[in-house]
């Protein structure tokens, strides 16, 4: 069964609006007639099964609601180039990231602009949502240097976590919300390391050699989710 995306999911028996990309995707690339049968899902945490009638008409079958989980990680990450954070936003909403937060470190190598983030990593995250059944769409946030980064992890109350290779912790505690800070290819500075240990964030290094970003990312995140929910 073909899966969409449907920012407002009705109630049963009454009719459903696709926005205009799946809508296209549905009525003229995959032709769907009256009586086919798809699945809906709103990135909240609401999944339907809807039925094609007249038209392009959709109408809701059934209902699905899915409970948040009460503590998430989320991402902080210096971007890779764009071909690798592409195939990077699809994994980070398969493994279920809570949001996605760009950052802006002195070896940054790719800086986002609002455009990027609202459209297409927008739409890459729900192809990975509908790829691997995750019912809610990561929370997408602008780029921030990384001093305004940590404030606001700290002012969220966030246990912190970056990668690093020189050091690492050997117990990760869990109950709350967790961010998962992930650096440029060449690694933080000493200053940018110190700047997150002042305030309280834990090194960890991830395997015995030095990752890519999108491997560090994904690695990184779980063993956190291991960790925490272990």
């Amino acid at each position: 069964m073909h899966s969409f995306y449907c920012g407002t999911i009705p109630e049963e028996n009454n009719l459903a609006e696709l926005e205009e990309r799946d809508r296209k995707h549905l009525f003229k690339t995959l032709r769907a007639k009256p009586g086919e049968k798809i699945a809906l899902m709103d990135g909240l945490g609401i999944t339907a099964e809807a039925v094609v009638e007249e038209g392009t008409i959709l109408r809701v079958l059934s209902r699905r609601v899915f409970t948040k989980p009460a503590s998430g990680i989320h991402l902080f990450i210096s971007p890779p180039r764009k071909n690798k954070m592409d195939d990077l936003l699809k994994q980070c909403a398969e493994i279920g990231f809570s949001s996605i937060n760009p950052i802006i470190a002195e070896r940054t190598v790719s800086e986002p602009d609002r455009n990027s983030i609202e459209n297409r990593w927008k739409t890459l995250l729900i192809e990975g949502c509908k790829q691997s059944g995750n019912p809610f769409l990561p929370e997408l946030r602008m780029p921030l240097p990384l001093r305004e980064a940590v404030s606001f992890i700290v002012s969220r109350g966030m246990k912190a976590y970056f990668g690093s290779v020189r050091e690492t912790c050997h117990e990760i505690s869990g109950g709350h919300e967790t961010a998962w800070i992930v650096g440029p290819e060449g690694g933080f500075t000493q200053e940018e390391e110190k700047l997150m240990k002042d305030n309280s964030f834990t090194a960890i290094k991830i395997g015995q050699w030095t990752l890519r970003i999108e491997t560090a990312a994904i690695c990184g995140a779980a063993v956190l989710l291991s960790a925490i929910k272990g």
